[in-house]
């Protein structure tokens, strides 16, 4: 009985993943945000119930958590200091005391529509507060997969505040989503001094350890020399949870150190660097969609439809009103920010999976208000995506935000470790390059120089001594260092690297 049990799980996780693996390709051709495909997935799975009698809100908390933990290390692994260096204040501002005014501006229209609404039971100021906190953050899985999966070409500095404070703003709206419902479930024990406690321990024992753990990974990953190369990405990846599981036992908040670490990690040399960052963004992706079936298979669409008239006003109120005056207001003293890229940056505050996983919290608490709560989140997370999410490349021309210098992409998908000092070039072949003969070894490169690749239209050629050149022929060069790489540089005519 057990067999078939297991065998008939596996059989229906597996469906469901290649089904949304399909969804999301069909998704990109027509613009629709692929998260929004998936938590659509998992709701109409959930009409199955076989399958929902898989899922408890316990297990989907669990599965949430391990997801945050991967794509927030995955997300910060990819952030670079260079990027986020100039916009570092106002980023870190949106994600901490953005996410504290954005709940509570919410929190009060909240309380002011429902407290005399038939759910009012539900809705005294703290309630509404939890509520407004744990919509609070902008989703780091949503704007990730948009801003990268699609290629969207917005300006450097928006595009590095938005990746940025989503990816650091988790840690805040779980402090404040944690302490709210602390004061709600103990209120006895609730105090002014318990709030700083809190949040001291939170972000000192998350953000030091965070910081003293990514340096000893790194220091182990560069010394240990494993034998099999494919054993570092799982190994960073025990270190990951051992972190996040530690910092959590000792009441730091597990998510800041996870992001921390990721951070310095990603901007530190260490061996198989790349392969590490390819492992972490497929598990990365499988987890995701893991995670949203999960997320709507707990929902139910009857109860969560009868919530849609005060989901529609929260929601639209949150996206129109709180969340742009949070930023907009916060963002007046940085003048190098011009007034548009402000309002985009407001609009693209897309809810995902954060908010539903939070909102798993007072369920599990057994707050009597839970259900409500997960059902209205539920429904602002579709609304958001729907709204926010298929409307980016509109907003992108309204506030002028496409990068107008923008790099040509590369022809050749080629990355060497970061410990190699090699420098690469790519160049076109001219007639002029070709004057003094049609094959490679008529073309007399700088000492130190190679080229290891030929692309000719859609072909590659391994290149060799006699092997004829033809105009338009793009060549991958590779030199010892960049005086050498220069002086290739010249021989071609100046084009740029």
């Amino acid at each position: 009985m057990l067999f078939i049990f297991s065998n008939n799980v596996v059989f229906y996780v597996s469906l469901l993943i290649f089904t949304t693996v399909l969804a999301g390709k069909a998704g990109n051709r027509l613009g629709i945000p692929i998260l929004l495909l998936y938590l659509i997935i998992g709701i109409i799975a959930g009409f199955f119930s076989e399958i929902k009698s898989f899922i408890s809100p316990h297990l989907a908390q669990n599965l949430g958590n391990v997801a945050l933990v991967i794509i927030l290390f995955s997300g910060a692994m990819s952030t670079r200091y260079s990027d986020i260096r100039k916009v570092l204040l106002p980023s870190c501002i949106l994600s901490t005391i953005g996410v504290a005014l954005t709940a509570a501006i919410t929190g009060f229209f909240i309380w002011l529509i429902m407290h005399k609404s038939d759910y009012s039971a539900y809705f005294g100021i703290k309630e509404s507060l939890l509520l407004a906190a744990i919509m609070s953050s902008t989703d780091a899985a949503s704007v990730f997969g948009l801003l990268r999966e699609r290629n969207l070409s917005i300006r450097k500095n928006t595009k590095s505040v938005l990746e940025f404070e989503s990816g650091s703003n988790d840690p805040m709206a779980y402090m404040l989503m944690m302490l709210l419902l602390q004061s709600i479930v103990t209120p006895d024990e609730f105090s002014v001094g318990h709030t700083v406690i809190f949040f001291l321990k939170q972000i000192l024992i998350g953000g030091i350890l965070g910081l003293v753990f990514s340096l000893i990974i790194i220091k182990i990953l560069n010394v240990i020399n494993l034998a099999n190369s494919s054993l570092y990405p799982v190994m960073i990846l025990s270190c990951v949870f051992l972190l996040y599981s530690g910092v959590s036992f000792l009441h730091g908040n597990g998510f800041l150190a996870v992001y921390i670490s990721g951070l310095v990690i990603g901007n530190k040399k260490i061996i198989h660097k790349h392969n590490i960052e390819d492992f972490n963004e497929a598990l990365s992706w499988l987890f995701q969609i893991i995670m949203f079936i999960a997320l709507g298979l707990l929902i139910d669409i009857k109860e969560m439809t009868s919530l849609t008239v005060p989901a529609i006003f929260i929601g639209l109120f949150l996206i129109f009103i709180s969340r742009p005056a949070a930023v907009l207001l916060l963002m007046l003293p940085f003048r190098k920010i011009n007034f548009r890229s402000k309002l985009f940056i407001s609009w693209i505050g897309l809810r995902g999976a954060s908010p539903i996983i939070f909102a798993t919290y007072p369920l599990l608490a057994g707050l009597d208000s839970s259900q409500v709560f997960f059902n209205i989140v539920f429904f602002i997370t579709i609304l958001s995506l729907l709204l926010q999410g298929i409307s980016v490349p509109f907003m992108i021309n309204l506030f002028n935000q496409t990068e107008k210098n923008e790099e040509t992409a590369s022809e050749f998908n080629i990355s060497f470790p970061d410990s190699m000092t090699n420098s690469m070039m790519e160049v076109e072949l001219t007639g002029e390059n070709l004057r003094a003969g049609s094959k490679l070894m008529n073309l007399h490169l700088p000492d130190k120089t190679l080229i290891i690749m030929i692309k000719r239209k859609d072909k590659y050629i391994v290149p060799k001594g006699d092997t004829l050149l033809k105009e338009g022929d793009k060549l991958l060069l590779i030199a010892d260092d960049m005086h050498s790489l220069k002086r290739a540089l010249r021989m071609f005519g100046g084009q740029k690297e």
